[in-house]
């Protein structure tokens, strides 16, 4: 519960104050387009979107978090899939940082892939959670009218 009402309030920050546009919230982008992307913000902007990147650490810490303790509730035989999201975004958000600190360096390509990676896995997993939770009510249910 607690997990869940921090990443709404990280989240409604990082909506408050984060870029109208970022990388982060794309499906998939080309380093050319990512390139493109960073090369056009203003300093003021860039600045704006590396505090974000900042507080999207701690954003995908705490989902992260949550997903684990869900996957663990919700009976997962591996509750460290949980984590493969996290970790996808992860290596997509210090590259962002990194590429925002360092502000002469191309993306690499494999960045696109990272955050496609870090949205499909984490579709699946809410997927698997919501699977489970349902069998569990499920199970709850038999129960009850047995």
């Amino acid at each position: 519960m607690y997990l869940a009402v921090l990443l709404g309030l990280i989240g409604l920050v990082m909506h408050i104050w984060g870029p109208d546009d970022e990388l982060d919230i794309k499906f998939f982008y080309t380093s050319v387009q990512a390139n493109n992307f960073l090369q056009g913000l203003s300093a003021s902007q860039a600045g704006a979107y590396l505090l974000n990147e900042i507080m999207d650490l701690l954003f995908l810490s705490t989902y992260s978090l949550l997903f684990f303790f869900l996957a663990r509730r919700f009976y997962f035989r591996k509750t460290w899939m949980a984590l493969v999201p996290g970790f996808f975004d992860l290596i997509e958000t210090t590259t962002i940082i990194f590429l925002l600190i360092n502000r002469s360096w191309a993306p690499p390509h494999w960045l696109g892939y990272a955050t496609s990676l870090k949205w499909t896995t984490g579709i699946i997993l809410a997927i698997t959670i919501l699977v489970g939770f349902a069998r569990q009510l499920k199970q709850a249910s038999n129960k009850t009218a047995s």
